[in-house]
């Protein structure tokens, strides 16, 4: 194929996804400028430092580091020479209501073994999860994590056809949690697997079974920690960008995307208006239909309003004085009823009564994260995204205490006792400083077997209009915002389209 001649392409937006498509773009010959309203790089993977103190403001969880890595070797770069990363073991922590712990080990025959003991189940059950899981990854990570899906239909070719006399193998049609109460005889190990549905901001009492098969992700390939925290990906594919030549420009807010006859003309920032052939848009696609992309709504079927959303978060970023060996990286304080805690969440949209509540300390590996003799803790748990009507210094303030005491009952930590440090960010903030639609993280949430093709499609009706990022497809979370970088990638090149 003749190679296509080098186009002017803006981005809007330099969070992960915006990184990784400008990168790819720029290796082809493309001239690229990313325009962020921020002050700098990383989006939801940016940094909070404060008092001694670093704190990964987002994304805590790093699952396939080759996807990144990736980046760097198609660029002919050592990605050492960018950032380093070490594989943790335990990979998660998990306390549970009855006051009994459970370390999942980096390996996965050892979490069949250790788990075995500890939940009362064969070894078998286990392996047979984590082995299903890694087959059905990589049968279905091609079709429906690699290539555009434009609706339905769009999966309907001829490559695809095995798959389809397997689809009812991966239990689409059941829930994750109906899944997973087949799969195991503990419902310890129900609970723990029913978690993976919140990396989508979902509950597994609706969505796909087919979740399941991220199992792998965490617990075959494991559980990685970048030195310098989550945040130097970030800064890593900023360096490798600037590089091979992108340009940024910082604290521009891109106010409009001009559509001219159904195809893109120009981006405005400020009183200027830049003319590019090529637009993609890494911002939120619900918050960028109400604001930039206003004048272009003609041009597109817009339904996203009746789309649920996903859950949004509530994080504390407390600098604790002490160390607590009882936690390790990752920590996961169960709630008594996980059906519950969902139905609040999702169906009566009130924050949990009795939250799970998630800790990461990256301090206990990367150890300039804190002061000497003291942790950084982030602590999160899951909250319905927001209303009108909220008050969240209330809110806040409330679930605050609640946590506070949870930590004190199953830990055996008042937190004030050790408190010298503290931040937050809700809903509300997630929404004004990222413009997250009321604070939802991931944009819509799995429901059901068909939420894939629900999700914004990377190419817009548009001529030259293109989408990226943890709202559209294939969904949230660092590996399939990659993942959308290349699909997106792919379309404007034209591969795989």
């Amino acid at each position: 194929m003749k190679k296509s001649s080098s186009k002017n392409i803006g981005i809007v937006g330099a969070g992960i996804g915006g990184l990784a498509v400008a990168i790819r773009l720029a290796l082809k010959g493309h001239r690229v400028t990313v325009f962020e309203a921020g002050d700098d790089v990383g989006g939801k993977l940016s940094e909070l430092r404060a008092q001694g103190f670093r704190f990964d403001k987002g994304p805590s969880l790093f699952t396939m580091p080759g996807l990144v890595d990736d980046l760097f070797r198609k660029a002919k770069k050592n990605p050492r020479n960018y950032f380093q990363y070490r594989r943790l073991d335990p990979v998660t922590k998990y306390f549970f209501a009855d006051q009994t712990e459970f370390s999942v080990p980096a390996d996965p025959v050892e979490f069949a073994k250790n788990g075995s003991q500890f939940f009362n189940v064969p070894e078998a059950e286990i392996k047979r999860v984590l082995q299903t899981a890694s087959k059905q990854f990589l049968q279905t990570k091609e079709p429906f994590l690699e290539k555009p899906i434009k609706s339905i239909f769009s999966i309907f070719t001829l490559e695809n056809l095995p798959l389809f006399f397997k689809l009812r193998r991966f239990k689409i049609f059941q829930t994750l949690h109906e899944r997973n109460q087949n799969s195991f005889s503990s419902p310890k190990l129900v609970q723990i697997f029913d978690r993976l549905a919140t990396y989508s901001g979902s509950s597994p009492f609706e969505s796909s079974g087919i979740l399941q098969q991220t199992a792998h992700l965490e617990y075959n390939i494991g559980a990685f920690l970048p030195e310098g925290g989550m945040y130097s990906i970030s800064k890593a594919l900023k360096q490798l960008a600037l590089d091979l030549g992108v340009e940024f420009n910082f604290n521009s807010k891109v106010s409009k995307i001009s559509v001219h006859q159904g195809k893109v003309r120009s981006l405005k920032v400020g009183f200027l208006e830049q003319p590019y052939q090529i637009i993609i848009c890494n911002a939120d696609n619900h918050t960028a239909y109400d604001t930039i992309l206003q004048n272009a709504s003609s041009h597109i079927v817009d339904d996203r309003k009746e789309e649920p959303k996903s859950s949004a978060p509530l994080v504390f970023y407390w600098g604790m004085k002490g160390n607590f060996p009882q936690l390790d990286v990752h920590n996961i304080l169960f709630s008594a009823d996980y059906e519950k805690e969902f139905a609040e969440i999702f169906d009566s949209s009130v924050a949990p009564s009795d939250p799970t509540i998630y800790i990461n300390i990256t301090s206990k590996v990367v150890h300039s994260d804190a002061p000497e003799g003291h942790e950084n803790w982030f602590v999160m748990i899951n909250v319905p995204p927001r209303e009108k009507k909220d008050n969240w210094f209330e809110k806040r303030e409330k679930l605050r205490k609640l946590i506070m005491k949870k930590i004190q009952d199953r830990l055996g930590i008042n937190v004030l006792d050790h408190l010298v440090f503290e931040d937050f960010l809700d809903p509300y903030t997630l929404e004004k400083s990222n413009g997250a639609y009321r604070g939802s993280i991931y944009g819509n949430r799995s429901i059901g077997a068909w939420s894939m093709f629900k999700r914004q499609p990377n190419e817009s009706p548009i001529t030259g209009l293109y989408f990226v990022g943890g709202t559209v497809h294939p969904g949230g979370g660092i590996p399939l915002v990659l993942s959308s970088a290349k699909i997106t990638a792919n379309l404007i090149l034209g591969k795989n389209s």
